[in-house]
Order: C-alpha cells, then structure tokens, then sequence
C-alpha cells in the first residue's frame, strides 16, 4: 500500500460570525435577561453606579418635594390666592388633565425601548411634570391640611437627604434594611415605630413653629416615613429593570405606582420573589 499524504483545506472565516467579546457589558445571561440588548440592569451594575443612578433619582424627587413645600407655603403667604384657594372648589383639577397627559408620555418611555425622546425632551416633559404635580399637591395643602402637609413634605426631604448620604458610599449595595436605617436615624427612628415618640420630644423647633404638641405631631411623623419607605421600596424595584440612563423614567414609575395601588401591590409581590432584597427580614440570623 501506497502512503497517501493528505493535505488539509482551510475554509475561509466569513468576518460576519460571531466570536465571544471580553467586554463584561455585552456579555450574555440567558433567556431571562432578554433586554440586555438595550442596556444592563441596574441592580447588574457595579455599586458605584448603582450609587450615582440612585443619587440622581432621588435629587430629582427631592427638588419636586422641595418645589412643593415652596409652593404651598407661598400660597398660604399671600392672601388674595389663599382666600381664592379657599373659595374655588375647581381650582386644584385644572392641573390634572396636562399632568396626566404628561405622565402618559412619560410612562410610555418606560416600556416603550425601541423609540425613546431625546433627553433634552424627556428633561422638558419631566420639568412640566414636576410643576404640574407641585401645584396640585401644593393647592390640595394649603387648602385642606396646610400644618400637616407641610411637616410631612419637609420630612419627606429630610429622609431623602438621609438616603443621599448613604449613596456616597460604595461599600455596601442599595438593598436590605441598611438605606431604611439611615432613613430612621435622621428622623431618631430605628426599626420600633414606638421610637417615633422621640421625634415628638426631641424636635422643639417644628413642635414651636406649627405650634403643635407632642401627640399631633405623630400623625406627619408616620405619614413621612411611610412616604420614604415607599420611595426607597419603589428604587428596589425599578433597579431591576431600567438601565443607568433611565433616571428620569425612575422618578415617573414612582408616581405612577402612587397613584395606581395594583401596580405598588404588583411590586411587592415581585420584591417577595427575591428574598435577598431584604436579606434582614427574610433570612434573619440567631440574635
């Protein structure tokens, strides 16, 4: 027998096909993370930019709130739009078609991903938005329950405030009870809700300026917490499924749970599913 000598054939590699990139952000996961095409996660994302992405959602809603403590303390300041106030019945629903109709576009740019606004439009809608809004809140405030409502709104920033702060930090993720705690300790609240007695006692200046007493001033107090509560409840979940530039959606999806309970129940329900959201509470350890 005859040895043959075979040579081999090298095909040619079209430059079409597809090769395994290094770059972490392009890298795939599976069917769950379909929408990885537009964008990682949030939650995905190193804790230094889940930091900035959380710092810059809860400056914008803490600047709404602070547009609506302004409002309507400028609203009870000056008598001819405080006495109209009083006597309008109307005067809080002008508002409300432009700002749902606002709200709308907005809402759809959180689902809608393969046409977005520019962000100089999403930038202008979210500003009409923020004063559209500041003027219901403020009108239904200084009309129904001004000393209330505005205690609520200046804690409410006061408990962002505390969020912000621990977003300068880099150590620890945006999840579990730790955000919760910094949200506590700026009001001397921490994990009793019977604590919330100390906010009475220790705050002689909101108690002498709204003159009220230690007992009343409990229900601004509860309303306040609950409010930041929700907020940073809220951030959980949209992390999940908005990417770095989608801030300004972040802040809208806030809202529109507000105002649309099965979404906020929704919500929860997907949170549960995920126990290490709240590692404390649905992992605690032996005291």
């Amino acid at each position: 027998m005859s040895n043959n000598k075979y040579s081999a054939i090298t095909l040619p590699v079209p430059s079409t096909y597809h090769y395994q990139t290094s770059d972490p952000a392009l890298q795939r996961f599976g069917s769950e993370h379909d929408l990885d095409v537009f964008g990682i996660a949030v939650d995905r994302c190193s804790i230094m930019k889940q930091m900035v992405f959380i710092r810059k959602s809860f400056c914008i809603t803490m600047a709404q709130f602070i547009t609506m403590g302004a409002l309507a303390t400028l609203l009870v300041r000056i008598d001819p739009i405080y006495h109209w106030l009083q006597k309008s019945k109307y005067a809080w629903w002008m508002p409300l078609i432009p700002t749902f109709f606002v709200a709308f576009i907005l809402a759809w740019q959180l689902w809608m991903r393969y046409f977005q606004l520019s962000h100089c439009g999403r930038t202008s809608l979210l500003s009409i938005f923020s004063l559209l809004i500041a003027a219901i809140v403020s009108d239904i405030v200084s009309k129904l329950c001004y000393v209330d409502g505005i205690l609520v709104i200046f804690m409410t920033i006061f408990g962002q405030c505390g969020v912000l702060v621990y977003t300068f930090q880099s150590q620890f993720k945006f999840s579990g009870t730790k955000p919760m705690y910094v949200l506590f300790w700026i009001f001397y609240f921490y994990k009793i809700l019977v604590s919330a007695v100390m906010i009475c006692i220790s705050s002689p200046w909101l108690r002498r300026v709204y003159d009220m007493d230690p007992i009343s001033i409990l229900i601004p107090i509860s309303l306040s917490l609950l409010l930041c509560g929700y907020l940073i409840m809220e951030m959980y979940y949209i992390m999940g499924i908005v990417t770095m530039d989608d801030y300004i959606l972040a802040n809208i999806s806030a809202y529109i749970d507000l105002f649309y309970p099965m979404r906020c129940l929704h919500n929860l329900c997907e949170l549960t599913d995920h126990v290490d959201t709240l590692p404390e509470i649905m992992h605690p350890g032996p005291d």
